[in-house]
Parts: structure tokens; sequence; C-alpha cells
């Protein structure tokens, strides 16, 4: 058996899409260790351990766009994820889960226990906020105190 493993492969040993793959190369935050003559990618088992090994003591990421459904177009999130992610992976996190409410349609409010609850799993190590600003004060407050309190770091991202 071999050691080295295709994107495929490779893939569903860090239990991730073979996208998110290539984006990780994009961003050199996982590199293949060669290249197939056909130009395919080619993972070492040694290579993929010591990626999850980084990830696993740096965190998992809990990314909070807090993006206004109603003043954004329907494709914005679609165009920022992308972003959004590549940038997180640059910072060697992961983003596990994405909370994007409507604020302006009350969407915050039933979110937000489910937010402060998340942010408080001990698997959680950091919180990125993309457009932080458009957030009422006192449910930021609220989550800032409890990011506080369980030791989660804070991270504020400009994706303009």
């Amino acid at each position: 058996m071999t050691n080295f493993l295709n994107i495929g492969k490779a893939s569903k040993y860090i239990g991730r899409s073979p996208s998110y793959l290539r984006q990780l190369e994009q961003t050199g935050a996982l590199i293949p260790d060669e290249y197939t003559d056909g130009g395919h990618r080619r993972y070492s088992l040694e290579t993929l351990d010591q990626f999850l090994s980084s990830i696993s003591t740096q965190g998992v990421c809990l990314t909070f766009l807090g993006i206004p459904d109603t003043d954004f177009p329907a494709d914005y999130k679609n165009r920022l994820m992308p972003r959004l992610n590549q940038v997180l992976m640059g910072m060697g996190f992961m983003a596990l889960e994405d909370f994007t409410p409507s604020i302006y349609e009350g969407g915050f409010y039933t979110l937000l226990p489910k937010l402060l609850t998340r942010v408080t799993a001990p698997d959680v190590t950091a919180l990125a906020f993309a457009n932080h600003q458009v957030l009422p004060a006192e449910a930021f407050s609220a989550v800032m105190e409890t990011c506080l309190a369980h030791s989660v770091r804070v991270h504020f991202l400009s994706l303009q």
C-alpha cells in the first residue's frame, strides 16, 4: 500500500471536500507532496496528519458574518464566504459554523442563544466577525462578554 493519496482520498482522510484542499493549497496552508506527470496532486499521510494536528492545536473557528439579508444582493454571501474561508484558512483555522441571520427581521435574536451556547463549546477557541458593525450593540456586548468569559479569541475581519 502506498503512503500517498490522491486529492479525493486525501479529502476523505481529513473530512473535507477536494475543493477545500485546493483552497488550502492556494493559501499555502496545505501543499501537496508531489504532482503526477498528469498534474494530479498527491499527499503523504505524514503531511495530512501534520495539517490535522496543526488545526487541532490552533482551534476551530466559529464564524459570524452579521450580514443583514435585506441590505445585500442575494449572491453577496455566496461571493463573501469563499473569501472568508480563504482568510480563515490562511490564519490556520477551520470555519466550522456560520451564523448569518437577518438582523432586520429579528433573526439575530432568535440565533443569539444558539451562538452563545456554541461559543462556550470546548472545541471553539476563536470567533471571527465580518461586518460586525451591523449588530445591535447589546447583542454584540453579550457575545463579547461570553467570549471573554470562556477565553475565546475574537478576530474582526475586513473582507472589502
